[in-house]
């Protein structure tokens, strides 16, 4: 069994300046772990998200999110604690070990050919600077994770196992 780092990539057009709601919806040609969502929206307040299913379970606990959450740009704690922690272990042992989680990472449902991931939002006509008011926008989701080759036991949880079938 073989893992290695992939995305599922979906987008939706929007004008700027003008409020909409959206729909994205991808199917995997894998079966993928995924554990980090990515947006390109520029700043917060731009777009939200109030529905993210992967399959037929709903990732999103709550209303809505900012999607400005997903950007990697954004500032964060996280980020800032994750790079002390993993300078220190780096000097220490020469590894980041990984029992640390990356930065934003989560923790997703399995993605499976027969299953697809679906973000729905809304656009909320907010016009950043920079941006003119009518001009399009492509608003991208980006999901990443590990594809696994191999026969995967879907009743496991991370690390992966396999069926001996």
């Amino acid at each position: 069994m073989r893992f290695h780092r992939a995305i599922v990539s979906m987008s939706c057009g929007v004008t700027v300046g003008i409020p909409s709601a959206f729909v994205m919806k991808v199917p995997s040609e894998n079966v993928m772990r995924p554990d980090r969502i990515l947006s390109n929206v520029p700043c917060f307040g731009f777009a939200s998200i109030n529905h993210l299913q992967i399959g037929t379970t709903d990732c999103l606990i709550g209303d809505s999110t900012d999607m400005f959450f997903f950007t990697p740009a954004r500032p964060g704690l996280v980020e800032r604690v994750w790079m002390k922690v993993s300078n220190f272990f780096r000097r220490i042992v020469g590894i980041c070990p990984k029992f640390f989680p990356e930065p934003s990472s989560l923790s997703l449902p399995l993605m499976k050919p027969t299953c697809a991931a679906k973000v729905i939002g809304k656009y909320t006509g907010m016009v950043p600077k920079g941006y003119k008011k009518g001009m399009p926008y492509l608003i991208i989701v980006t999901i990443a994770g590990d594809v696994i080759d191999g026969v995967p036991d879907y009743n496991s949880s991370y690390p992966y196992t396999m069926n001996p079938n």
